[in-house]
């Protein structure tokens, strides 16, 4: 909360922001989940446009999360500190005006991570609440997020070397979704005036059809 208290001055909370996201990174876990509830705090507040000017930051610290979180056996992934870290990820990565100027480079890093963790099925039957299911579909989810908010130039760009650079065909059929769901999200920006939830099954490809024949 005091990151959230300091003074509007956006360079306070840059720097309260870089501490967070160092503590997140390098951190006990104690330690990591009292950095998750200020970026989440901050996420929610006036100061939430702070978290754009480290973007770039955020988005490396998130990767290299992802990365000790899940690259382990299973029965030693830290579940409940998985799922809050994941949902926290989902929020953040959903606000525009945070991640729209991510690097491809950064995008790049996180999708790869993404990609491969969507893929750790063994995740599915963790927990007895079914922990590990909502982890992968918030995983799921988190790339959605980054697939509508962020520049979409620099996500196909980065897309395409995924595609370039991977030979396992689960990942390069996950990548290959992103492209065409990227194509959909584009098609609704240039036919839609406030395009939101594209996790349903609505087709944007028809729309597109209909400014054609309207064009006409």
């Amino acid at each position: 909360s005091e990151l959230c208290e300091e003074s509007g001055a956006k360079w306070q909370d840059t720097r309260g922001i870089e501490q967070t996201l160092e503590t997140l990174e390098t951190g006990n876990v104690s330690m990591m989940v009292e950095a998750l509830m200020s970026l989440n705090e901050l996420a929610t507040s006036s100061h939430k446009s702070s978290l754009s000017l480290c973007c770039d930051q955020l988005v490396s610290t998130f990767t290299e999360v992802l990365r000790c979180v899940f690259n382990r056996p299973v029965d030693e992934v830290p579940i409940r500190f998985a799922k809050y870290f994941i949902t926290v990820a989902e929020k953040i990565c959903g606000d525009r005006g945070i991640v729209r100027e991510v690097s491809k480079e950064r995008l790049y890093s996180f999708m790869e991570q993404l990609l491969e963790k969507l893929l750790y099925d063994e995740l599915y039957g963790v927990g007895e609440n079914k922990e590990g299911e909502y982890i992968i579909n918030t995983l799921n989810k988190v790339m959605l997020r980054l697939l509508e908010n962020c520049n979409p130039t620099k996500s196909l760009v980065a897309l395409i070397e995924l595609l370039r650079n991977h030979k396992n065909d689960k990942i390069t059929s996950l990548i290959t979704k992103c492209i065409l769901k990227l194509n959909r999200i584009i098609c609704l920006l240039y036919t839609s005036p406030s395009p939101r939830d594209l996790s349903t099954s609505r087709m944007p490809s028809s729309a597109c059809k209909k400014k054609k024949k309207n064009n006409k």
